[in-house]
Parts: C-alpha cells; structure tokens; sequence
C-alpha cells in the first residue's frame, strides 16, 4: 500500500507542475522531492583572507554568527550546516588606513562536502604611503604609536615603519608610548610627528640619549637623593671651568670670552645651566653665546652663537640680535635659561624675549616663539610674544616657561607650538596664591623644576619657593617655603627664609635652589619641606671648600646630572659643582670598613667591639693601647691643605703620647692628632716635622668626646666637641706616604680607648658643621642647643633661640670649654616664637638638659605647649624634686641634693607613660593618660611655658627629641655615675658646695630623700676651707690635720651602715706624711671601720715596712686587717683609692692605687665591724678617727660608700666615674 501511494504522489505532482524551479540545482530538486536516499552530515564554511595589513581586521557573517580576522589566514565559521542547507557569507573592513578588500565564492548550498573557496581578497589603492620613523642611539626597546591605534616596537636604529598605510590627505600622529631602559628618546623637531599624509612617504627622527629626563636635564639615574647625600657627608665647592679661584691656584674671579682647557676657559657672567649626561651646557650671558664643557676632560667649547655669517634673519616682529642659523652662525640677545632633552637645548633669549631651540647633533639653531617684541600675548609660535623670560623647563612634551618680567608662568606645547599662560597675570606683580592659576600672583618669578605633576618656581623678588599644580589644569599656586623676608635661614616651609632664590633644581626627590643675594645653596625636602643650607654663606667670596667656607657669589642657575650639583657663579665668571666632602667613614659598627668610600681598614691585634657614643654596645673599638689599632689599605688622600678629619673618642690615659689618626708614615711624614701623657692635651702632629703645644684644655678620661683636626688653607685647627682651640700652626707637612690608620701611627704610639665614627673630608669643615658632628644620640632630635657661643638650634629645624628678658652670658661647661655653657640668673629667659618640629598631642618625646642650679627654689629648664592642665610639658626641679610636667598632672622623681653640681636630666613620654631619669639612672614613671600637649605658640627655655619659675644657675646641652630615648643612649649623654651602681649608702661630693668654709656636708647618696638629709655630716669642731680648684680644678674640702677637727654626723638614723660588707673609693690629695691619718671612719672608736693612711711611723699596719704611706683598714681600735702595697705619691697629688671586703669569702687584691689596679694583702673574712650608732663618738667621721684624733692632713673631693662588695664591672664602673670627674687616669677599663 505504501509504494503505490508514493507513486500516486509522484504522478499527481508531474501532472500539476510540482516540479521545483528551474534556479535550483539538480541535487536540491531530488532533495526536495525526496527521491534519492536521505543526506543528514554537516559542514563547514570557510576560505582563506589574504592582504590583510596589521592593525587591520575584517569582519565575516554568515546566517548570524560573525567573526573577525586580523591577519592573513584560512578560516572556518564555528557552525557547520547541513546538506542543502544555504550560506551567504558577508564582510566588513575594520580598517581606517584605505584597505579595500573584495569576497568571492561567498553563497551557495551545502552539498556533501565543506565549503572551503570563499575568498577574501585586500589591498591598498595606488595613494596610499608609509610613515616611518629613522632612530638613532638606540641601544634597548622601545614603543611608538601612530593615530592612537598601530603601535610598534622598536628593537634597533634606523628606519623603522608603521605597517599600516596612509591616504594622501589623512591624518597621522606619532607619538613615543615608552622609554628604553637607562635612555630617553626624543623628536628631533616635535611638530613634524603630526601632520598631513603628502604624495610621498613621511620620515619622523627620533634621537636617543643615555639618561633620564627629569627636570629639565638627562640624569645618569631614574632618581636620586643628592641634597640628603651633601647633608650626611656634608659638601665641598669645586670649580669645574672658567676662572678659578685663588685657594687653588687660580687669578680669582675674571671675565672673557675663551674657549678650551677648563683653567683657562673664561665666560663673562655664566647665567642658564642644563645637561646631557655628557656635558654641561651653559648660557654665557654677556657673550651671547651657548657653551658647553665636557664632563670628563673640563674642555670648554661654543655650541652656537657669535654671528660668525651665514646665518638667518629670525621670523618674528623684531629681528634685532637674532640670526637662526648652524652653530655660531646663529645670533643670540642675552641668553639665560637652558633645558635639554638630550636631543635639543632650548634657550630663553632674555632680551631677544624669544624661545630658541638648538638641535644638538647639528648645532642647528631656529626660533620657536616668540615675536621679539616685548609682550604677553598667548598665540602659536612665533605669534606668542614674551617679556624677558628667564628659565624654562621641558616635561610631559611641554616647555614650562618663567615670563620675568610679565610675572608669569606660561606654557607651551612642543607639537603645536600653542603658547598659554597658565599661572599669575600680565603686568601684576605681588604675592598671592590661589586655586586658580591665573588668580595667582609672582613678584619676580625666576627659574622653575618640573617634577612629579607639578612645577616649582622660584619667586626672586618674593622671597619664596611656589608651587604650581599641573594635573587637573587649574594650575594652582602655593607657597611652599619661604615668608617674603629676605634671608638665609633655615627652616621649614615658611619658617625659613631665602635671600633671593634663583635657580631650582630637582634631583628626583627634592629641591635644590641656588640663592643670588644670600650666595647659599639650599635644599628643600619635598616630604616636609624642611630647608637646610648645604654651601656658601651671606658673606660671599671665592674658594673652593666646604660647607660656609666653600664661598661663592651672586648665583645664577643650577642643574644636576643625578651624580653631581652643578651651578653658574655669575660674578666670579665660573661653574662650579657640589660634591661630597666626606670621602671615607669608618663606623666601626662590626666591622672597620669605610662605608663611604673603598679605603677599607683592617684590624691590627684583634680590638673588641663595645659601646659607642650613642649607646650602641657594638658600635667602637676598644683598643688596648698596647698593640691594636686599625690600618687602611692606602692613604685617604694626599691633601695636605683644605681637609678635615674627625672622630669619637673615649679616652683612658696613658703615661705617653698617644694617636687618635695618622694619615701618612709615622715619624717621617703626613699629619694626625695626638693625645699629649698627664695633660690629656690634643696636639697637631707632623711626621719628620714636629708637633705643636697641647691644647689648653685636655679632654676628659673615660668620657665620650669629639675631636676634629682641620686645616683650612694653611692654618691647622684642633676642635674639641665643636668648638676651636685656637691653635696657631701653619707649618707645611711632608708629602704623604704609606696609609691611614686610627689608634696609632705607625710609630708605635697606641691608643688606649675606645674610638668610633671616624671621618675624613676633602675641605675645611665650619665650626658649625664640626658643633653638628659632636651631637651624641643625633636621632630624632627637633631641638638642640649645646649653647657653644650661640643660641642656635642645631637640629636642622632652625628653632634658634633669642633673649627676651636678662642678659646673654656663657660661661665654662662641665668640662671647661669656655663660653659653652648659659649662666641664667633667675630672671633671665630664652624663647622660640612658633617652633617647629616641638612634640603635640601624645605623641613620643624625650626632653634632657644639663644643669647646675645654684637654688632650692621651683626652676623650670625647658618648657612648650600652653600653660594649662596637661597642655603644656617641660622638665623642672626644685629643691626636692624633679618633675616631668604637663601642668598639674606632673610626674615627680625625688633627687639626693643636686645644689652646685652638674646634674643630667632627662623626661620620657611615649603616649602613655611618662619617666624621669637623673645622671643616668631611672627614677620613677606613671601612667599619664590626659597629657595632651597643645601646639607651642613659643618654646622656653629657663621659665615656664608662662614666664613663671625661671632657673637660677647654669644651662647646657637642651634636647628635645621627637621619641622616646632608651637607657642606653641616656647614659651615652649622662656618663658614668655611682648611683647607677645598686648599694649606695654614703656619698660626699665637694662640688655640692660653692663656698667655704665647710660646717657641714650633705649626703648625694639615694638615702637622701624625703627631707631627711640621709647621711649628712652635720657636726664639724675645727675649721675647713673649700676649695674650688683643689683636685684637678675641681673642688675639695681642705683638712689641715689639726688634731680634734673634724667633720661628723653623731645622730641616728645611719642608713645602710650596718653591714660588714662593704666597697670604698676615696679621692683625695695628701698634704703631709706624719703618722697615722684617718680619711674616714664609720662606728665607734672601737670595732668600727677606719680608712686611712699609715706611714712608716704610723700605728701597725705600715710597721718595719719599707713602703711610705700605704692605705689600710683597720677594726678602729682592734687591729691593722690589711693594707695596699704600694706607697703613696707625691704630696698634692690627686689619687683614687678604693678598697673591698667580703665578710663571707677572702678578696686577694682588694686594694686598687687608680693606675696600679687591684693589689694588696689579702682581707680575710669573718671579721665583723661595729656599725654607727646614736651617741658622741659612735658616728660617722670625716677627717679623724672620733674625738679628733689621728687627723687627716690633705684634700678630700669626694666618699663613696657600697654596703655591699661590687662585682668588677661595677668598681670599674665606679672608678671611671671618677676617673672621668677628676682627670685621674685608673688602670680599669670602662665599657
């Protein structure tokens, strides 16, 4: 049934003309009726594109699905179709380049196989050309990019182009996407990479350049911090061309026009300065001319200018002194500011008031704006018109341009040549910021810095350092530093003051700016905008040096090639340069190699590292005196004349002269710096020469100290701690061999001590350089006076001080450097009106100060913030107390009695807590949550932050830190002192005193508290004279060993007397050798404890033995328990003696004579002592044993008493303490 019914069907349609159209296939009729077997695979669509240029693309569609080919290809749409299925393929040129492409093969019907002949055939049309660009100096990759979409890697010089082609008629532009490592490439003419597509090919140059643009210059560095390096190693001013000055060799300041080696090279008023990396290139004002100096031979030569003919008139309203031309064929009218990207220099031609542009591989010379007319018109190119501008910079494919004398900043871009002003107005010369760059206005502006989205301008005639902001096209204007008066002072931000800033120089971190009137550079740290001088000084001059002495005149501009400083010194017709004057650093912080330099040392007989002069405990050597110290491997320099060297010392003593450094060969020739044996005296010391006298102060034993030998021309110059000793020598040393060495000199003259942060530097530090080097513990101070005849803050915050009541009056420090030291007088004050930098709010501080108060009265040292509750903070003392205060909430440490002595106090705040330590020794802490220091409107020193409680005595060393101090570096500043020693009960100091004669003696041991007097002597029969020089220059008390007379306390309480242990130290001098003589004697006449001294005629312990006047102890009245071995010296002399007992084991040696050490017979133990008690005779004696008898005839400066035997770092402790106090040299060494 179902065949015939088919056959029905096929009949049916044959008669009614059901057959398909005649356009379809064979195939597809037999498909549509049905009458072959059934076809259900499927197929795919696709061909083969071919001319496709890169950056081009065609789109292909069939039935809905498209896709996108950008390269010569076959291809094949994702979804197949099935047999019989139809395909109709098509195309879109994605393309902007005139690429027409045409489609073949594109619809039909699937049969049985894939479809693989569709074709898709591109190319250009006969007006279509290259752009390429031709490189040269290329020596890594780099991308470029034309009309925004086909970009090219460039891998090598030549000519290199873009694939896609151009219609005649059609826009292109090129531009540089990125910068090859280490180089900068740049257009040689930037309006040829835009433009207009020609009948021809277009060729755009690009040249390449070792170096980074920044700032107007190629830098050998991406970023560099060159004004931080010349503060840490401080600067020296060098002449690098022109007319050098006299401490050289050089006439000194002279003007001409003369090309060749760097000495004899002249310029006449040297103004604009860039560079390439290669050379300097400077705008020689009055010469008219453009010259350059290479960088590694100093050659000078013309890079244009000078009419010398061919050149041609200059486009422009005026022509006058202006001829475009190659090299000296051009003209130039006064030119002033350069900048460079290493490809072109770009001049300010002052009074031509154009803009020049020098292509450097050609010398070529053209004019890019600028009519020649003075005017302010913005325009393109030479439509713009200009009114003297000076300086100018190149960034982001702009000049940055200082229009002087129209007191404007204008811009213009390199491409179009489309001048604006951007910032100030025409004609308006003040003092305004503004947000909007226009509102704003310059008095004189005079260079400008581009860096980072913004410009930095100098204002010359405002005294200020502005800013103008680029990013968001506003072009805001601050001031960033500077207030409009004219000085050199150091500060931060408009709390410093410039004297005429001129050029401005970025090193890709902050600011340089050289100062025409104030004859200074300075730098300004962008972080906080903080300015420090680093060279020169108001005074003005011509020398190469360092730091103030490195002089220089009248400043015009400045730039930087990343490694060095380079500047023009206009009135001294030369160039100079900033370089480091610190050529070697030898730390000592592990290891003896020159951190700075390559002159490393070695060590010679194994020194040990200890503690440094900031607390750090492996930061020095210590050198045995015997045989160690440290041996460079060569000379630091061969300098013999304009160097510095200098060092931290901690001074043993020695009975021969010792060195602190020595550059050259000992004995035969070079230079160093001797310790003189006894005096401790400093000497300049000549190899095969001689030396000088010592200095007339020594510097003290075991004490930290800061020496510095200088010669400044030919006058040599000790410091000590920053302050000159007046040494007259100008004797030449011998030329120098052999090497540098620290601890000897090759001679064999060791040092003993310790030494650290040794210096060497090319130049002749300041004095004020060297007072910088001597601060101990420099980090995080924000204010430092060490008062060294001055009031200066040498923080770098500039928060000098001056007098607003009293009077002035330095006297002697604690160790007798004069007039380094305040003597205030209990109304006397010095302030700072809005310091910088003072601790605010709860943030870390540390304040310290030394004094000597002469007063039991309320005395404030330091003070800041507002005078009320927990507003304020300062240190105080009175006559009880020691406060850390903030106002009512303070913090209060009890003192042992600190009237007439030298006392080291420093207060502690971290946020929470806030301490006090005295002489080095923690006294007390508590929280202090509400302490919320205010801002200081004025930083006292002397009174209260309200003028109330001023300080009567003497003032030194003020420091305010921004941190909390540890114990470490506290007791780097304070020094050695007893109470840092657990166990003392009994201490007479004869400093406490001011005047004679002596009735009593206070006790300055920790007993002395709470008002009760502790061990005071409080009982005297006899009559005792202080003396203020009596050992060493310092006081003692006077015993004439009168029999009865004495010094005594007979009342209990007695605190920490009672024990048989105990630790001694005595220092005195001897009057007389006449029998037994009691220095000190603790209990009664008999079975208490009596230190003195017994000579051959005395009681027992020196009988039938052949030594004078040996030190013993005996149980009073009992027995001789034992005595030194050694002799007493010559009468006057002062001595330190200590002796030890332990009740429970044996002490061999227990006896130490200063220098002799540890010796004597040996105390045995189980000896018990009677201990003072209340009664006549039972007491305490100083002078006698009770009753007067056996009198001590002599000087004594100072008891100490342990109740308790001290371990050996602790007597060594003790002894350097006094050692230290009274220049006595002790065989301990003192760590």
């Amino acid at each position: 049934m179902k065949s015939k019914a088919y056959s029905y069907l096929v009949f049916i349609c044959f008669f009614y003309s059901c057959i398909p159209a005649l356009d379809r296939s064979p195939l597809e009729v037999l498909s549509y009726l049905r009458l072959g077997p059934k076809d259900s695979s499927s197929h795919s669509i696709g061909g083969v594109v071919s001319g496709l240029d890169s950056n081009t693309s065609i789109t292909l569609t069939n039935a809905g699905e498209a896709i996108t080919l950008n390269s010569d290809q076959n291809f094949s749409f994702p979804t197949k179709l099935k047999t019989a299925m139809n395909y109709s393929v098509e195309m879109t040129v994605n393309s902007a380049s005139g690429l027409t492409c045409s489609i073949a093969n594109n619809a039909g019907t699937v049969q049985t196989t894939d479809i693989t002949n569709v074709s898709v055939t591109c190319g250009l049309g006969p007006d279509y050309y290259e752009v390429g660009v031709n490189v040269t100096g290329l020596t890594g990759t780099f991308q470029v990019q034309n009309n925004a979409g086909n970009t090219k890697s460039i891998t090598s010089s030549g000519l290199n182009k873009f694939t896609t082609r151009i219609r005649t008629g059609s826009a292109y532009s090129v531009s540089i996407l990125t910068q090859p490592p280490g180089q900068h490439c740049s257009f040689e003419d930037f309006t040829l990479s835009v433009g207009t597509i020609p009948s021809a090919n277009v060729t755009i140059f690009i040249n390449c350049q070792t170096g980074y643009l920044l700032a107007g210059a190629l830098h050998s560095v991406a970023s560099s911090d060159l004004g931080t390096s010349l503060q840490e190693r401080l600067t020296f001013v060098r002449t690098v061309a022109g007319s050098f000055p006299t401490n050289v060799g050089g006439p000194g300041p002279a003007f001409a026009y003369t090309d060749g080696p760097a000495s004899t090279a002249r310029f006449s008023v040297p103004t604009g300065i860039t560079t390439d990396g290669s050379y300097i290139y400077v705008a020689d004002y009055s010469n008219h001319l453009i010259r350059k100096i290479s960088i590694s031979t100093g050659v000078v030569s013309t890079v244009a200018g000078g009419n010398t003919g061919g050149g041609v008139t200059c486009p422009g309203a005026t022509t006058v002194n202006c001829l475009d031309g190659v090299g000296t064929a051009a003209r130039f009218y006064n030119p002033i500011g350069l900048t460079t990207d290493g490809t072109n220099l770009y001049v300010n031609d002052y009074l031509g008031h154009r803009v020049r542009k020098i292509l450097l591989a050609t010398g070529n010379v053209s004019t890019i704006t600028g009519t020649g007319n003075a005017g302010a018109a913005d325009g393109t190119g030479t439509a713009a018109s200009f009114n003297s501008p000076t300086s100018l910079a190149i960034y982001d494919n702009h000049l940055y341009i200082v229009d002087r004398s129209n007191f404007t900043i204008r811009k213009m871009n390199l491409t179009t040549s489309v001048v604006t002003t951007i910032a100030g107005s025409a004609g308006i010369s003040s003092h305004q910021d503004n947000v909007i760059g226009t509102n704003a206005r310059f008095i004189i502006p005079t260079s400008v810095a581009a860096f980072n989205g913004y410009l930095y301008v100098s204002d010359i005639g405002g005294h200020r350092i502005r800013r103008v902001e680029l990013s968001s096209g506003n072009y805001a204007v601050t001031t960033i530093a500077g207030n409009g008066v004219g000085a050199t002072k150091d500060g931060i931000g408009t709390t410093a003051q410039f004297f005429d800033p001129a050029g401005i120089v970025t090193d890709g971190t902050d600011l340089l700016i050289a100062e025409f009137s104030g004859r200074t550079i300075r730098h300004l740290r962008l972080s906080d905008n903080k300015v420090t001088t680093v060279a020169g000084n108001i005074a003005g001059g011509y020398a190469d040096n360092a730091g103030t002495n490195g002089l220089m005149n009248e400043i015009g501009y400045i730039t930087t090639d990343g490694l060095n400083i380079y500047f023009t010194d206009q009135t001294n017709g030369s160039i100079r340069r900033l370089e480091p004057s610190m050529i070697a650093k030898y730390t000592f912080d592990g290891n003896a190699n020159d951190s700075v330099g390559s002159n490393h040392g070695g060590l010679v007989g194994t020194p040990a590292l200890a503690s440094d002069e900031n607390g750090n405990t492996t930061g020095a050597y210590d050198l045995n005196g015997a045989s160690q110290y440290v041996n460079t491997s060569a000379l630091t320099t061969t300098d013999t004349i304009n160097l510095t060297i200098s060092a931290w010392v901690f001074h043993r003593g020695s009975p021969s002269t010792q060195f602190i450094f020595y550059n050259g060969t000992g004995n035969t020739n070079g230079y160093g710096l001797t310790i003189n044996a006894t005096t401790n005296s400093l000497s300049v010391s000549l190899g095969g020469v001689g030396a000088t006298s010592g200095t007339a102060l020594g510097i003290p034993l075991h004490t930290w100290t800061h020496v510095a030998l200088v010669r400044n021309g030919i006058n040599w110059e000790i410091y000590i701690n920053g302050k000159a000793q007046g040494v007259a020598y100008t004797v030449n040393p011998i030329a120098l061999t052999g090497s540098f060495k620290v601890g000897d000199s090759g001679g064999g003259y060791y040092l003993n001590g310790k030494v650290s942060d040794v210096r060497f530097f090319k130049g002749a530090l300041d004095e004020a350089s060297l007072q910088k080097l001597a601060t101990q513990v420099p980090s995080g101070l924000v204010a430092y006076y060490p008062f060294t005849s001055n009031l200066n803050d040498l923080s770098g915050n500039g928060n000098h001080l001056s007098l607003s009541t009293g009077v002035t009056t330095y006297v002697n420090d604690r160790f007798g450097q004069t007039i380094s030291a305040l003597n205030m007088n209990g109304s006397t004050h010095f302030e700072k009106a809005s310091p910088v930098g003072i601790p605010t709010g709860n943030s870390s501080r540390t304040n310290c100060a030394w004094a000597k108060t002469n007063s039991v009265a309320g005395q404030n040292i330091v003070s800041y913030g507002v005078a009320t509750v927990d507003n304020a903070n300062g240190i105080f003392v009175n006559g009880a107390n020691i406060l850390n205060y903030a106002l009512a909430d303070d913090l209060f440490g009890e003192h042992n009695n600190i009237l007439h002595r030298w006392i080291h106090i420093c207060g502690t705040y971290d946020g929470t807590t806030a301490s006090i330590y005295f002489n080095g020794v923690f006294v007390s802490s508590s929280p202090k949550p509400l302490w919320l220091t205010s801002p200081s409107t004025v930083l006292r020193i002397g009174t209260r932050v309200d003028v109330l409680e001023h300080f009567s005595g003497i003032l030194d060393d003020i420091r305010i830190y921004n941190r909390v101090l540890s114990l470490n570096e506290i007791r780097a500043m304070s020094g050695y002192y007893p109470a840092q020693v657990a166990g003392l009960q009994f201490h007479l100091q004869a400093d406490s005193f001011s005047a004679g004669p002596v009735t009593s003696w206070v006790d300055t041991s920790p007993n002395n508290i709470s008002g009760n007097g502790g061990n005071a002597l409080t009982s005297f029969v006899g009559t005792f004279n202080w003396i203020a020089t009596g050992i060493n220059s310092k006081p003692a008390v006077q015993f004439t060993g009168t029999p009865g007379e004495y010094l005594s306390k007979t009342t209990a309480p007695y605190y920490g007397l009672s024990s048989d242990d105990f630790s001694f130290f005595i220092v005195q001098t001897r009057g007389a050798t006449t029998g037994t003589q009691t220095a000190v004697n603790l209990g009664p006449a008999t079975g208490g404890k009596q230190f003195y001294f017994d000579d051959p005629v005395g009681l027992s312990c020196n009988t039938g033995v052949p030594v004078a006047s040996t030190f013993a102890l005996h149980n009073a009245g009992t027995a001789c328990l034992a005595r030194s071995n050694t002799g007493f010296s010559t009468l006057g002399q002062g001595r330190i003696f200590s002796m030890h007992y332990d009740s429970v084991s044996a002490i061999t040696s227990p006896f130490y004579w200063d220098t002799n050490g540890a010796e004597g017979v040996t105390i045995p133990p189980l000896n018990t002592f009677t201990a003072p008690s209340a009664g006549v005779l039972t007491g305490i004696y100083i002078g006698s044993l009770p009753a007067g008898l056996q009198p001590y005839n002599g000087n004594i400066a100072e008891v100490l008493y342990f109740n308790r035997v001290l371990t050996a770092t602790e007597r060594d402790q003790v002894h350097c303490y006094l050692s230290a106090k009274y220049n006595i040299r002790v065989a301990n060494d003192c760590q």
